[in-house]
């Protein structure tokens, strides 16, 4: 009897390299998912705080003050103001001292020289200048001020300007 010579052939490794990819493609999968479930923060809940806001016509002075709840971190508050419906040309950039469109000096947590966080009880204020648009608050005016903690909206409150 003559032996032949074994005959060789790809079709045995075929199944192998099919599982073999099925496992890396189940890895890689994982590994996205993963990474993309990782990249998601759980939110800290917002902070839980009352405002109230005043007008003072005559100063151009808009106040606000912290009713009570969580303390706040002025680098983290952010505000829009509107007078009358119409948005300030210039937004006040809490905290700061001097700035186009506000007298100098703020009072309070929107000063940049304050230290320490907005706790219950503490006003903070601003004086809009005629550098603004509008250029000042008039008696009667409805003063809308919205404060965001974060990018998120902590309050929105209005004040008709004494």
């Amino acid at each position: 009897m003559a032996r032949r010579a074994p005959v060789v052939t790809d079709r045995g490794v075929a199944p192998l390299v099919g599982v073999a990819l099925l496992v890396l493609l189940s890895v890689a999968l994982a590994a996205v998912v993963a990474g993309g479930l990782a990249a998601v923060d759980a939110d800290d809940p917002p902070p839980a705080a009352t405002l109230e806001v005043d007008a003072d016509a005559d100063a151009d002075r808009i106040g606000v003050t912290h009713g009570g709840g969580d303390a706040l971190d002025p680098d983290a508050v952010s505000l829009r103001v509107e007078i009358d419906g119409e948005n300030l040309d210039r937004q006040p950039p809490v905290p700061f001292f001097s700035v186009r469109g506000f007298d100098p000096g703020p009072n309070g947590p929107f000063n940049s020289g304050w230290h320490g966080d907005w706790v219950a009880g503490e006003t903070a204020s601003l004086r809009v200048a005629g550098t603004n648009d509008p250029d000042g608050i008039d008696e009667g005016e409805t003063v809308r001020v919205v404060v965001k903690v974060d990018g998120r909206v902590l309050a929105d409150q209005r004040a008709v300007a004494q």
